[in-house]
């Protein structure tokens, strides 16, 4: 069970990482707080998930 709520945060926080590139690549203004709130958002879930991986293997 926790290694899918491992999968599920890692693919959660990709997505939210490339969801900024695009935000700021294809985006008329960067918005300074969606941005804040973004890299936030991907890097706890990158995280956690590795934090989860590493707890099912016992490491």
């Amino acid at each position: 069970m926790i290694l899918v709520f491992a999968w599920l945060l890692i693919i959660f926080g990709v997505l939210a990482a490339i969801a900024l590139v695009i935000y700021t690549e294809f985006g008329r203004d960067v918005s300074i707080p969606f941005s804040v709130i973004m890299i936030l958002v991907a890097s706890l879930c990158i995280g956690f998930s590795i934090h989860m991986f590493l707890i099912s293997n016992s490491l």
